[in-house]
């Protein structure tokens, strides 16, 4: 991505005036982590709520690391019941 996409994104920026002095923020994502995060809801540990953001009491110190919790997990149980007409 280095090499090949940010020498095009600056060539194309500069080649607008509006948009010539943009700066540019990189950031590499890795979605395959196998971290598990609950969360001590009122004595019952639970997912934390989508948005919450862990970025200092479990990453290095010093480093721009951080877990993001994304996303919202809804599990539905559905009964289906048949009557059966004789």
């Amino acid at each position: 991505i280095m090499k090949n996409e940010m020498v095009q994104i600056k060539a194309a920026l500069a080649a607008n005036e509006e948009t010539k002095d943009v700066k540019i923020l990189f950031l590499m994502v890795n979605k395959r982590v196998k971290t598990k995060l609950v969360a001590d809801m009122g004595g019952r540990l639970n997912n934390p709520q989508p948005g919450t953001i862990l970025d200092n009491s479990i990453t290095g110190e010093g480093s721009y690391d951080f877990y993001l919790i994304s996303q919202l997990l809804i599990i539905l149980h559905l009964e289906l019941k048949m009557n059966l007409l004789i």
